[in-house]
């Protein structure tokens, strides 16, 4: 999968999947292995999860895992198709 891909996505959905299921970053970041900050960063749209966090959190979280899905849809089925959809 290209990286332009993963970096579209709204990461930034995260935090709103976090709270509802009331964990704080840091709960959040013990549970799948990475710095309190590094949740955060997902959080402001500063980087976006590596593969291994990416699986984690979709386990976690189905419904973040539905939105990226829907975007890799939308992303692959528009104008101008990247090259990575093929």
């Amino acid at each position: 999968m290209g990286k332009s891909l993963v970096r579209g996505f709204n990461w930034s959905r995260i935090r709103e999947f976090r709270l509802q299921h009331g964990w704080s970053q840091q709960g959040l970041a013990d549970t799948i292995g990475v710095d309190r900050k590094q949740v955060g960063r997902w959080e402001v749209g500063g980087h976006s999860p590596g593969p291994d966090s990416r699986l984690l959190l979709f386990s976690l979280f189905p419904d973040l895992l539905e939105s990226y899905k829907s975007h890799l849809v939308g992303t692959c089925t528009g104008k101008g198709v990247p090259s990575s959809c093929e």
